[in-house]
């Protein structure tokens, strides 16, 4: 029951996560980054350990009384959210973007 409560979480979070709302089609039964393609405005990246991370904005919980955009780092492993980025993020090689994911 207990695991079943933490994969419930897990949903809820990721559905909060989701670029358009709703959570893809997992690739299989575990917990792991869908297996889509990155939509618009999205940028599949790969880090130096060869760790594919989705990145992509997204607007601010709405709870939250800050509002704006944040920018998600998505991966099998870890998920990041970053409140200052650069606007043109699109536009930077996977290693200053990952750089991005880490404050930098």
């Amino acid at each position: 029951v207990a695991n079943l409560a933490g994969r419930d979480l897990c949903v809820r979070i990721l559905d909060f996560l989701s670029p358009v709302g709703k959570i893809p089609a997992m690739s299989n039964e575990s917990d792991r980054v869908p297996s889509v393609e990155p939509g618009p405005g999205e940028r599949e990246i790969v880090d130096a350990l060869g760790h594919v991370w989705r990145v992509f904005e997204r607007e601010y919980a709405p709870h939250d009384r800050r509002n704006g955009l944040t920018l998600v780092f998505w991966s099998e492993e870890a998920i990041r959210i970053v409140r200052r980025f650069p606007a043109d993020w699109r536009t930077l090689s996977d290693p200053a973007l990952m750089a991005v994911s880490w404050g930098r």
